[in-house]
């Protein structure tokens, strides 16, 4: 759990079990560009973020999300 700045905002981000999973699919399935190593700094990545957009859900979810926000961060 760490926290960052959203739409002038702080929030606090953190995975679930699930969370985790979809995020480990979402690396390795679907791009080239992210590592194993990268998971493990995913907090710093994320600390140093900027924030770009959020979402409202588009349908009801059974795993409790309540909202989406999208940020960019620079790999190396």
């Amino acid at each position: 759990m760490f926290k960052t700045i959203a739409d002038g905002s702080s929030i606090s981000v953190g995975f679930s079990t699930y969370g985790n999973q979809h995020l480990f699919s979402d690396t390795f399935g679907r791009s080239s560009v992210l590592t194993k190593e990268n998971l493990k700094d995913l907090a710093t990545l994320m600390e140093n973020a900027t924030f770009l957009d959020d979402s409202t859900l588009s349908h009801p979810r059974s795993d409790d999300l309540q909202h989406f926000y999208y940020c960019k961060t620079s790999l190396r």
